[in-house]
């Protein structure tokens, strides 16, 4: 069987995703902090999606160095209930999603991600501390970000929350600014 990182993301959203969260999936800059975020009511969640377990590792090549991930590792790791590696294997022929808790070893039950965020709160400052480690990230051009906005869409199709990006940043209890020259700062602070 042959899939991909995003067969592995679509079937974790059809399978486990609420039809309620907002579901906010990241590029460009902004995957620096990962693939999606999750809000489901108050409770946030960072995923990071992998074709299979053996990609897990090239998270490593992500943060500034060996030492900042260890760093980083040291003080995100204990009490992180709200971070997930998600990927895909074969189990019993047949194709299922499998994940951990980023910065672990030990499997974490797939069906209990969704309930196990944290408050805005929490996640913003786990956010911010995450995204000192890593990379830094190129700087784009970017014209339209000062009209970008998220949409929740509902598994049905059904656009459920239509929001600004700026207006969105502010729900997480993140800042968000528009350099309408031609970078910009995102609701991650990159």
């Amino acid at each position: 069987m042959i899939w991909w990182e995003k067969t592995v993301e679509y079937k974790f959203v059809l399978d486990h995703a609420d039809t309620d969260s907002l579901v906010t999936p990241l590029d460009g800059n902004h995957e620096r902090a990962g693939d999606v975020i999750f809000q489901n009511g108050t409770k946030c969640l960072l995923i990071e999606f992998k074709r299979d377990e053996g990609c897990i590792s090239s998270e490593l090549k992500k943060f500034a160095s060996v030492k900042a991930y260890n760093l980083a590792k040291g003080i995100l790791a204990k009490g992180n209930t709200h971070h997930f590696v998600i990927y895909g294997e074969i189990s019993d022929r047949d194709f299922v999603i499998s994940s951990k808790l980023y910065f672990h070893d030990e499997k974490f039950d797939s069906k209990k991600i969704i309930t196990s965020g944290v408050d805005k709160e929490k996640f913003d400052k786990y956010l911010t501390t995450f995204l000192k480690y890593k990379k830094k990230a190129k700087a784009k051009a970017d014209s339209g970000a000062g009209f970008s906005q998220v949409l929740g869409v509902s598994a049905n199709g059904k656009i459920v929350k239509c929001m600004t990006t700026a207006d969105y940043s502010k729900t997480l209890g993140l800042d968000y600014t528009h350099d309408q020259s031609s970078t910009h700062e995102s609701v991650l602070g990159l």
